[in-house]
């Protein structure tokens, strides 16, 4: 009832996630584990809020489910494992949570990861022009090295285990945009975040986007993974 009589949408997801949480007794066992006597938080909403998440004195993120996922059972358990082996490999950071458990729900705590995303670095218009093909071949490399990576170790999150690792196809994450974290100085990609969703298919329906300046680097990109993958 409280959240109909907000009429924006992103307040109203802010306010659901929030009354969905035990937001006092998770604020103090947040305070416990993070250490910080006066803890500062920033309170951010997950994508179609499914999640809370706490920023701490910006060193921790806390991310709190407040919705149940449909994409995976034990999507926690399985983003820390597929994590835990694919930052063995890539060539750009991969945050991997520990998982703590509060009740019976299991939190996830990262370190903050610091910079902008693409999303925001394209809407700069002359620096993205500057820079796109530079940034576009780092999406592209790393998705190329994760993409091949096959151990056994995560064969049990695959949905196909006999399907392996080809053009465009293996281990990826859809969300290119939102994800990638960029030092704003040297515009090199520092990170990638938020693998809930990452998944072991066919992804070469990934790159398009209806805006069409979007769309423009979703192709670059497309097109620097077509190089890397046949030399």
């Amino acid at each position: 009832m409280v959240c109909g009589l907000i009429y924006n949408s992103e307040t109203r997801k802010r306010v659901r996630a929030a009354l969905n949480s035990p937001l006092v007794g998770l604020l103090v066992f947040i305070k416990n584990d993070c250490g910080i006597k006066h803890p500062k938080y920033k309170f951010i909403t997950g994508f179609r809020g499914r999640n809370l998440l706490i920023k701490v004195n910006d060193k921790y993120i806390y991310k709190y489910p407040t919705k149940k996922c449909n994409f995976a059972p034990n999507i926690e358990t399985r983003e820390r494992d597929i994590t835990a082996e694919l930052v063995k490999v890539s060539p750009i950071f991969i945050p991997v949570p520990t998982l703590l458990k509060y009740q019976d729900i299991i939190l996830r705590r990262y370190d903050v990861v610091h910079g902008m995303s693409l999303r925001q670095l394209i809407t700069r218009g002359k620096i993205y022009e500057k820079y796109k093909r530079y940034l576009a071949h780092q999406v592209a490399y790393f998705m190329y090295v994760i993409a091949k990576y096959d151990p056994e170790d995560l064969y049990k999150y695959k949905t196909d285990v006999s399907q392996k690792p080809g053009f465009m196809c293996g281990w990826h994450h859809c969300d290119l945009l939102d994800n990638f974290m960029i030092d704003e100085k040297s515009f090199k990609i520092t990170s990638f975040i938020d693998w809930e969703e990452v998944d072991f298919g066919d992804f070469s329906q990934i790159f398009y986007d209806k805006n069409p300046v979007l769309n423009e680097f979703m192709q670059i990109i497309a097109d620097e993974y077509t190089k890397i993958y046949n030399v």
